[in-house]
C-alpha cells in the first residue's frame, strides 16, 4: 500500500506554499498590503490565491485538489465614494468513488462590481452586482444584486 500523503504533486506543493504564506502572515501580524496605504493615488488593487489539497485514506472517496485566484481594483473618487471591480476563477476538485472517476470537475468564473456612496459623515450605502458562470458542462450560473447600509458610530 502506497502512502499517498507523501506523494509530491504540483497541486500539493501549491497548497503547501499557500498555507505557509497564510501562516507567516498570521504569525507575523502582517500589515495591510493595500497599495493606497502608501500612495497618493486614489486607486488600489488586491490579488489573492488559494489552493486546497486532499489526501486519500481508508475512505472510498478521492478528490483532486482545487485552486482559486482573484483580483480586485478599487478607485476612490473622494472619501466614502468608491467603485470596485473584481474577477475570480476557481477550479479542480473532481472526485472518484471506489476508484471510479466521476465527471464532476469544477471550473467557475466569478465577477462583480460595487459602488459605495456616502449619505452623511456616519452613513453610507453600498450597491453591488456579483455574477458567476460555470465553465464546465454542469454547474450554476448566477446573477446577484446586493445592497447594504453602513452606519459608523
Amino acid at each position: 500500500m502506497t502512502d499517498h500523503c507523501l506523494l509530491l504533486t504540483p497541486s500539493r506543493l501549491l497548497a503547501a506554499l499557500a498555507l505557509a504564506v497564510l501562516l507567516l502572515t498570521q504569525l507575523g501580524h502582517a500589515l495591510d498590503i493595500e497599495p493606497r496605504r502608501w500612495s497618493h493615488l486614489p486607486i488600489g488593487a488586491n490579488f489573492a490565491g488559494a489552493a486546497y489539497a486532499y489526501t486519500t485514506g481508508d475512505i472510498f472517496l478521492e478528490q483532486e485538489s482545487m485552486s482559486s485566484v482573484d483580483a480586485r481594483v478599487i478607485y476612490t473618487f473622494r472619501p466614502g465614494l468608491w467603485l470596485a471591480a473584481s474577477l475570480g476563477y476557481g477550479g479542480g476538485g473532481a472526485t472518484a468513488v471506489n476508484g471510479v472517476a466521476s465527471d464532476n470537475r469544477q471550473s467557475n468564473l466569478g465577477f462583480g462590481l460595487g459602488l459605495g456612496i456616502p449619505i452623511s459623515r456616519a452613513v453610507g450605502v453600498k450597491i453591488g452586482y456579483v455574477g458567476a458562470r460555470t465553465e464546465v458542462r454542469t454547474g450554476l450560473d448566477t446573477d446577484t444584486f446586493t445592497g447594504a447600509i453602513s452606519i459608523m458610530w
